[in-house]
């Protein structure tokens, strides 16, 4: 059975928590899962890589961000 760490976890907006695992498996790399509120499915990201995916994540939130800011300003 893989060893499990928590390396983080939430709640996002009030009810929803987003849990962010290390899982090292027995003599396999070690992995990060990304469990998502109300996904059956986590994402799982090899541990080397997820510093890059983390990045990802973040910009697309900071993208949305601007573009929501954007549509609010334009629509007074």
């Amino acid at each position: 059975m893989p060893d499990t760490t928590q390396l983080a976890s939430g709640v996002i907006d009030g009810r929803d928590q987003l849990q962010i695992l290390l899982v090292q498996p027995y003599r396999r790399p070690a992995l990060v899962q990304i469990l998502w509120p109300g996904s059956t499915r986590p994402t799982v990201v090899d541990a080397g890589h997820y510093p890059n995916t983390a990045a990802t994540v973040m910009g697309l939130l900071a993208e949305a961000s601007v573009t929501l800011a954007a549509t609010r300003v334009y629509k007074r």
